[in-house]
Formats: structure tokens, sequence, C-alpha cells
């Protein structure tokens, strides 16, 4: 699926109804990762703003890609929810939760 040349109502019909092994990085009561090709994901919900893809456009521009991946932004959009969705380029690796590993908190309450 080319999602890029899809429209807003049809990617949010494909990640409302995305299967299991679709989804890969979120948590069902809050916000999802949804792969919709071997080139893109989707993150959608109410967490997701147009700040997030705005800022991370911006990061994507300034950082060194050989040292940092940063998924490029295709293109972000609401639904009559107030859901956000960024449609962005799919990195293959791990999603890194701060709520969820232990190093990442660690690192954090130095600052």
């Amino acid at each position: 699926m080319d999602s890029t040349a899809l429209s807003d109502r049809e990617l949010i019909r494909f990640c409302l109804q995305a299967t299991p092994d679709q989804i890969v990085g979120g948590r069902q009561e809050g916000n999802l990762v949804v792969k919709t090709s071997n080139d893109t994901v989707i993150k959608l919900g109410p967490g997701v703003t147009e700040d997030e893809a705005n800022n991370q456009r911006k990061v994507y521009g300034l950082i060194d890609h050989d040292i940092v991946r940063v998924p490029r932004v295709h293109r972000f959009f609401t639904d009559e929810l107030g859901r956000g969705y960024i449609v962005m380029e799919y990195i293959e690796g791990c999603v890194m939760d701060p709520l969820d590993d232990p190093h990442l908190i660690a690192h954090a309450r130095l600052f």
C-alpha cells in the first residue's frame, strides 16, 4: 500500500482496522504505530500532535543520518475525534518507550 497516495479517510480506516501483526508499537489504550508497507508507518492516537510532527521534521533536517536515525515525516492530519496521525518513514528496529525502559528512566532522572 502506498500510504502517501491515499486519502486521510482511507488511512484512518486502515489504521482502525489494523491487525495485531500490523501494529509495531504503542498501546491499544494510547498511541499506536501501524505498519502500512515496508517503507511507511503511521503513528496515531490522542497524544499525537502536529507539534510532534513538526519537531520531528526539524530534527530530521538537522541530524547526521549516519549517526542518528529519525524517520522522515510525510504528512500529518487529524480525525473528527481529535486523534493525530503522522505518516512517516519506517525504520527497522526496536521502539524505545521511556515509560517502559529502566535505562531510559534512569537517564531521564539525571536531567
